[in-house]
């Protein structure tokens, strides 16, 4: 097996240069701890140049130079050509301007919209020609023309028509107002008026709320169905009841992408954003009958992209800018029979977007920050495929939906999985029959190419042969950056093993580049931990890699033993977002909880607060997660009754980040709206085995939001765990 070599003479090599430039650009001595101001974005720059430099000389002699997949190489090589290509494909660097990012995509956005108005005349005459055919499906030539019911006309909108018949049947009738209102609830994301640092749902929930004239409307409308939600909105400070910010539209803003654009989103204002989440959560129900579980879909298009690249048994379709693609003609042509849907999706729909002083009219019906857009585009590309499927079968005079045909296909957004052959050709004519754009980049539709892609997976004769790109680190400080090449490490070093072996990474030029780069600023030996902990806590333990490590001078942190649990404990990175939204909101969930439990409508008081965060090991996979526990001093009015929750007694409870959740779920009960952890507070309930709990019926909260890691540091802390004889570790 070949190997990369590295010259070990007094003549600098391009690698040992830009690993020379890297040490250089930290601007501290190799015996010394960085300070922050050390580690800034030219930093980054260079210790990313000097770690392409190392990955193009290890992987150049093994790439291959053909990018069609036709060439019969294995998969290496493959892997090799991609790895060096797009390494830094989502790295910006320090010399691309944040401002002009934002601007090449409000232009791009922009330009998608006017493409839209523009062909709007004739997707509005297709599908004018389309509710034709249901009133003379056979019609022959007067409708059809020379060719009759084969014409490519009568083809795509029999398509159509079957299509829309197969969104009626998934949807079917719209749930009442009392259910929508019982499933709204805050997202995680962003909306206007709520900041990237704090996106807590106390702070969703203040007064004034944001909202269009009609979200504003129709969620006065169901406030009234739902006084739980209605009770725990904070009013503005001296104004009673509920106020509200009228807003034109969403706003468009961007989120990294790549260095050359971003991608577009348009947050919606919170009263929106609350009915969003509600017809969101229900349309992934529905389609979850039918087979469309939102939720392990990815994972089934992996294991279907691996198998169709050996089988060609079926093609991978992903749309360009699918989101905006779908036009409210569309949307309004397939929704004509489901008015009642319709109505609560276009009375929280924004018509306009805004950017600083700039509006600009949507002609996407719902773009990107809208919480039922996904499940949306699943249900009307999923219901196009399932008729193209039944138009190629012997049932193509039917019109009737059958759910052997909807099973046939795959569907995860714009992320298609469909049969090869004729099935595709139907459905990219029906698309292109619409005006929506296929990504021909990431489409592959050839049985005799080996080579598919969908939701994050490049399979490539039954090899995923995805490369790793870097991302710019979000912080500043030794340990930040200390974390981010724990990234790169968990990332590289598996694939070199993989596809060269393991001798070949003891050889490689990455690692001696990442060992010299980690030993320029940290003496005490790197952190190692269980591959189930996150890929910026350490570098995971592969066997032979601490061995690689050593013979290039850099061993593993020293562990500490513990006398009382006798157990080893080691060293890891945790990372903690500066926001205390957290302990904000679980005193106010813990006093709405109490109070409903209670049934009297009487608030408790709350008494002595104390907030203790902690990483702990939770989840079924045990992954490191910020733990916040809450310890409440607190007296309830039938204490005397009960006397089982008294003044000056702590009762603790937890409450779990975003990032995990623990504790003994039983999802086969039915649940209330206020239980759903898509219910009405963003809120779940566990049961815990705690006779303390016992008049609350037992509630453990964990909230349903995200904080930006824009905002936080990280952290060392100590797990304990068992030490193996093989020098391996396994969490308890």
């Amino acid at each position: 097996m070949k190997t990369a070599s590295i010259s070990t003479s007094n003549v600098l090599t391009p690698l040992d240069a830009a690993i020379e430039a890297a040490l250089c650009a930290t601007h501290v001595e190799t015996t010394k701890r960085g300070s922050d101001h050390s580690f800034t974005r030219q930093t980054a720059d260079e210790w990313a140049n000097a770690l392409l430099a190392a990955v193009t000389l290890d992987l150049g002699p093994h790439a291959t130079s053909d990018t069609t997949y036709t060439d019969g190489a294995p998969p290496s090589a493959h892997y090799a050509r991609r790895q060096i290509h797009d390494f830094a494909k989502k790295f910006i660097p320090s010399t691309c301007k944040k401002n002009e990012i934002s601007e090449k995509t409000w232009a791009s956005f922009r330009e998608a919209q006017c493409r839209l108005a523009e062909i709007r005349p004739w997707v509005h005459l297709r599908l004018n020609i389309a509710n034709r055919y249901t009133d003379r499906p056979w019609g022959g030539r007067g409708v059809w023309g020379q060719t009759g019911e084969n014409s490519p006309t009568a083809i795509n909108s029999r398509i159509l028509v079957r299509a829309r018949r197969y969104v009626e049947e998934v949807l079917g009738v719209c749930p009442p107002p009392d259910v929508i209102a019982a499933h709204m609830t805050c997202g995680p994301g962003v909306n206007i008026g709520v900041p990237f640092v704090d996106t807590s749902p106390s702070r969703k929930l203040q007064c004034p709320m944001t909202g269009t004239r009609g979200g504003i409307a129709l969620f006065k409308y169901l406030l009234k169905f739902t006084p739980e939600l209605r009770d725990a909105i904070l009013p503005e400070s001296g104004k009673p009841g509920i106020t509200f910010t009228e807003c034109p539209g969403d706003k468009f803003t961007d989120v990294p992408k790549d260095r050359d654009i971003g991608r577009g989103i348009t947050p919606p204002p919170v009263a929106n954003g609350l009915i969003h989440q509600s017809l969101g959560w229900l349309m992934a129900n529905r389609l979850k009958t039918w087979g469309l579980d939102l939720e392990y879909l990815p994972e089934v298009h992996q294991l279907l992209a691996l198998q169709s690249s050996l089988t060609g048994s079926n093609s991978t379709v992903d749309l360009h800018r699918a989101s905006d693609n779908i036009t409210d003609l569309v949307v309004m042509w397939f929704f004509q029979h489901l008015q009642d849907w319709l109505w609560y999706m276009n009375g929280s729909r924004a018509a306009i977007v805004t950017r600083n002083e700039e509006q600009l009219k949507l002609e996407t019906y719902a773009a990107m920050g809208n919480a039922f857009t996904f499940p949306l585009e699943t249900l009307i590309f999923a219901s196009l495929i399932a008729s193209c499927v039944q138009e190629c079968s012997e049932d193509r005079r039917s019109l009737l939906p059958e759910r052997k045909y909807l099973e046939q296909g795959s569907v995860f957004g714009d992320d298609c999985v469909i049969p090869s052959g004729e099935v595709t050709s139907l459905f990219l004519g029906v698309l292109g029959y619409l005006g929506m754009e296929v990504n021909q980049e990431k489409t592959w539709s050839h049985p005799s190419v080996p080579f598919r892609e969908s939701c994050g997976f490049d399979a490539y004769m039954g090899h995923n042969i995805r490369p790793y790109c870097i991302k710019t680190p979000d912080h500043r400080g030794p340990l930040a950056f200390e974390a981010w090449l724990y990234k790169i490490g968990n990332a590289l070093f598996p694939r070199y093993i993989e596809y060269f072996g393991g001798v070949f990474l003891s050889q490689s030029a990455l690692l001696r580049s990442w060992v010299d780069l980690f030993s320029s600023v940290w003496q005490g030996g790197a952190k190692f931990v269980p591959p189930t902990y996150p890929d910026d806590s350490g570098l995971f333990l592969i066997p032979g890699l601490e061995r690689f490590l050593a013979e290039l001078g850099l061993c593993a942190e020293p562990r500490k033993w513990c006398r009382k649990t006798q157990s080893y404990s080691f060293p890891v990175l945790t990372f903690k977002t500066l926001n205390d939204g957290q302990a904000r909101d679980a005193v106010r969930w813990w006093e709405r909880v109490k109070r409903l439990k209670q049934g009297d409508g009487r608030p408790s008081e709350i008494w002595n607060l104390v907030v203790r965060p902690e990483f702990r090991l939770v989840g079924p996979n045990r992954r490191l997660t910020l733990v916040t526990r809450v310890h409440v001093d607190l007296i309830s009015p039938n204490a005397e009754a009960t006397n089982t929750v008294t003044k000056g007694k702590t009762y603790p409870f937890q409450v779990c980040s975003a990032n995990g959740r623990f504790g003994d779920v039983d999802d086969s009960k039915p649940r209330t709206p206020l239980e759903s952890r898509e219910g009405i507070d963003g809120v779940y309930f566990v049961r815990r085995r705690s006779r303390s709990f016992n008049n609350i019926d037992g509630a453990v909260l964990g909230l349903n939001y995200s904080t930006d890691r824009r905002y936080g540091r990280y952290s060392k802390a100590w797990v304990q765990i068992e030490y193996s004889s093989h020098g391996l570790y396994s969490s308890r």
